[in-house]
């Protein structure tokens, strides 16, 4: 089971966008946290829900850039990094979410708590499916 098998696409913001474009986005997708890019197309941050709230509450007056919103560092993993990989990377650094990237370090998409959460079902099915098998065989 690698993260590529996973993995969700990636919805990006670019950093000098709006946080509330950012935050439609958000919406529009269904997405939680949002790579946050910078004119290189080069992943600087991610935003996070929680980041948009605190920006709601705190900046009423003008635009604000997505790049002074977002705080969340961005933990980056390869595109066939074994599963395993990725949930122990996730717990050991707290994070909701990690950045896939292909060889050359190229964003290709994200690996969040609800694509493992697929994962682990799948393989619980799987396991169901071979114990129900072993049982027929018997």
């Amino acid at each position: 089971m690698y993260v590529n098998d996973y993995m969700s696409v990636a919805v990006t913001a670019h950093a000098e966008e709006s946080y509330l474009q950012a935050c439609t986005l958000m919406q529009e997708h269904a997405v939680d946290h949002i790579p946050i890019v910078n004119e290189s197309d080069v992943v600087i941050s991610v935003l996070s829900r929680h980041d948009a709230k605190l920006a709601a509450s705190r900046f009423n007056i003008g635009p604000i850039e997505t790049s002074e919103v977002a705080t969340v560092e961005p933990v980056m993993i390869a595109q066939n990094a074994p599963l395993t990989a990725a949930a122990e990377v996730m717990m050991a650094r707290h994070v909701e979410v990690l950045v896939v990237t292909d060889k050359t370090g190229h964003i290709v998409g994200v690996l969040n708590h609800h694509d493992l959460h697929n994962a682990l079902l799948h393989l619980l099915k799987r396991n169901e499916q071979n114990a129900q098998l072993n049982d027929h065989a018997h």
